[in-house]
């Protein structure tokens, strides 16, 4: 069976967790001597040559130069990029499951493609869809966040995104043709893969029907725990950790705040370790928010930029507690899987997919989303010794990337298929 798994960018230039995941699956196929190959965009036209779109970063892994500019409705400029390229490099590869893990920087009629593409085949052809989060649904960047009051929003519907978008002029109509564009898309396909039980409901709520999506965790490749971090005499478990890019809607500026409501005693005792980079692409009130938390706070906040994957075990084992303080319905966040595999406890929003997979009070703490004032207590919790090694003794070794792919494989194969709980 060949497989074409296709990502809206590519590890060695993208480190989002979705891109992450989609790579770790193809390399899963091709280590078991599976006919599989990659398909990344990007935007980089230093890396577009030769008058195509296309480029071979290593053997059976292609990029795809696609400078999306219209992301309201998730068109490329230049149509031709779907209905003649993508389409000439399907007939190319004569793939049997088109398994996307994303649209964004694609289009979302490259889907509309593939299933033109199948109906020129002779035999079977599926077509595959993991929905990381929840942009159908949800045109300010599928986050289900208002723009004006950054409110956690629970529906969709054209007047009201319209309201939300007023300050540019979106009209209802402009929000009920996007919709039944997307439906109208992902009305071919024949399966879909959601990582939480959450981000099911919310599609099945949207109108995908509930036996169209499966729940299938993303896989880990496996690793030995590491060991609690060595104290020193009287010491407490004080090492926080901030993990992934930094944005406005990942919540540091919660964790910052927190540390304001904890006592000057306790604030002295601990350390957050922030690591992660993209800070100068956020908005300037964002940046000088966090500037300013930063001077308040002084020495018991330290920044360390962006990291690479091969270095994650070296920083966990420096830190004793993993925090997810984001404010928006994440879906499955990779950092709290990576930090369960290396055996490190998390503290995070009590909202969306992370509240399913932190156990509160038996491997991690959830904390009320968006109050700095619950995340303090939360820390403060997990400061003990005795609470910590509670936790650690209690995280769970997440599903392995094999482990997922078999799940994922009946899929593939066509049939029917049952949640997958964690």
């Amino acid at each position: 069976m060949r497989v074409l798994i296709i990502a809206h960018g590519h590890p060695d230039f993208a480190k989002g967790g979705a891109e992450l995941v989609a790579y770790q699956m193809f390399i899963a196929l091709r280590r078991r001597g599976e006919d599989a190959w990659f398909l990344a965009a990007h935007r980089e036209q230093s890396l577009a040559y030769g008058g195509t779109p296309f480029s071979t970063l290593r053997e059976r892994e292609i990029l795809w130069f696609s400078p999306m500019t219209d992301y309201f409705l998730m068109a490329p400029p230049d149509r031709r990029l779907v209905w003649k390229d993508f389409q000439e490099l399907l007939e190319r590869l004569q793939p049997e499951v088109i398994h996307f893990h994303h649209y964004l920087h694609l289009g979302v009629s490259c889907i509309l493609q593939a299933a033109h593409y199948r109906q020129t085949m002779t035999r079977p052809v599926r077509i595959i869809l993991t929905l990381h989060e929840y942009l159908a649904i949800c045109a300010n960047d599928g986050q289900m966040i208002m723009r004006q009051t950054q409110e956690l929003c629970t529906e969709s519907s054209p007047p009201r995104c319209a309201y939300c978008f007023r300050d540019i002029g979106k009209q209802p109509e402009d929000f009920f043709l996007r919709e039944r564009l997307f439906r109208a898309c992902l009305a071919r396909v024949d399966a879909f893969v959601a990582p939480s039980h959450f981000l099911k409901q919310v599609y099945v709520r949207w109108g995908l029907a509930e036996e169209r999506i499966t729940v299938i965790e993303n896989g880990q490749p496996p690793v030995d725990k590491l060991l609690p971090r060595v104290l020193r005499a009287s010491e407490m478990r004080g090492e926080f950790a901030y993990f992934g890019q930094i944005n406005r809607f990942k919540g540091l500026d919660v964790l910052l705040e927190a540390l304001v409501f904890l006592p000057k005693a306790i604030r002295k005792r601990i350390r957050v370790q922030v690591f992660g980079g993209g800070i100068e692409n956020q908005p300037e009130t964002f940046q000088q928010t966090i500037a300013a938390l930063r001077k308040q706070l002084g020495y018991c906040v330290v920044f360390h930029g962006s990291y690479q994957p091969e270095q994650l075990p070296g920083l966990l084992a420096m830190v004793d507690t993993v925090v997810v303080p984001s404010i928006w319905w994440e879906n499955s966040p990779l950092v709290i899987q990576e930090a369960f595999k290396y055996g490190r406890p998390v503290i995070c929003s009590d909202v969306g997919g992370m509240r399913e997979k932190v156990r509160h009070e038996v491997d991690g703490w959830r904390f009320v989303c968006r109050s700095p004032a619950s995340l303090a207590e939360a820390m403060m919790r997990t400061l003990e010794p005795e609470t910590w090694d509670k936790l650690h003794r209690n995280t769970l070794v997440p599903i392995t990337v094999d482990q997922s792919l078999e799940n994922h494989r009946a899929i593939y194969s066509g049939k029917t298929t049952t949640d997958v709980r964690p």
